[in-house]
């Protein structure tokens, strides 16, 4: 009896591991979520990814997504792969990656492919990082939300990974031409010299 509980407990208790392991979520997201910057101003955001294996499977071995913006808004400037701090972590033998960045209008596709063997990237990918920044200038006064759509996500051996994702946006405010300033402070000025030497 102790044998048959003991052959039917450890397989389902492993498969509960399993799960677990599977149910964290992945996600890509926007960060910062909310930003705001001048007419003429240069926003950045960059995309990240939480939820993979800490130092073990999965990894991140391949990304496919689509970024989406208001063209009247923001003008896409360029994408940098990789993350600021922790350096591109699809490429960490440093051999190079296959990447593409493809704009159109009010979106533009990113996609990054490692040539780096599975083993590193399960045992020294992070478990969360940047996959890249992307640049935008300030068109017009108003707010672009900024949406990620996954085309596709790759793990190291080359398996389909789903995720979640999390947009933001970008705000951008109209700033007033330097000439008025000074105009309007060369006016204040004037009053009250005028009110001063009148008394």
């Amino acid at each position: 009896m102790k044998r048959i509980v003991c052959t039917l407990v450890i397989p389902l208790g492993m498969l509960i591991i399993c799960l677990e392991a599977q149910a964290s979520p992945l996600q890509i997201s926007v960060s910062p979520v909310f930003q705001v910057i001048g007419s003429g101003g240069t926003a950045e955001v960059a995309l990240g990814i939480v939820g993979l294996g800490d130092h073990h499977a999965p990894s991140l071995s391949t990304f496919d997504l689509e970024v989406f913006f208001d063209s009247t808004i923001l003008a896409f400037n360029g994408f940098t792969f990789g993350d600021p701090v922790l350096g591109d972590q699809l490429d960490l033998l440093q051999l190079g990656s296959i990447t593409t960045t493809i704009p159109g209008e009010g979106s533009v596709n990113v996609f990054e492919l490692s040539l780096d063997p599975a083993e590193i990237l399960n045992d020294d990918q992070a478990p969360a990082f940047e996959l890249g920044v992307l640049s935008f200038g300030g068109v017009t006064a108003g707010t672009s939300p900024v949406t990620v759509t996954i085309n596709a996500l790759g793990d190291a051996l080359g398996n389909p990974l789903s995720a979640s994702t999390e947009g933001g946006s970008v705000t951008i405010t109209a700033i007033p031409e330097p000439g008025t300033d000074y105009l309007l402070m060369g006016g204040l000025i004037g009053l009250w010299l005028l009110r001063r030497y009148s008394a």
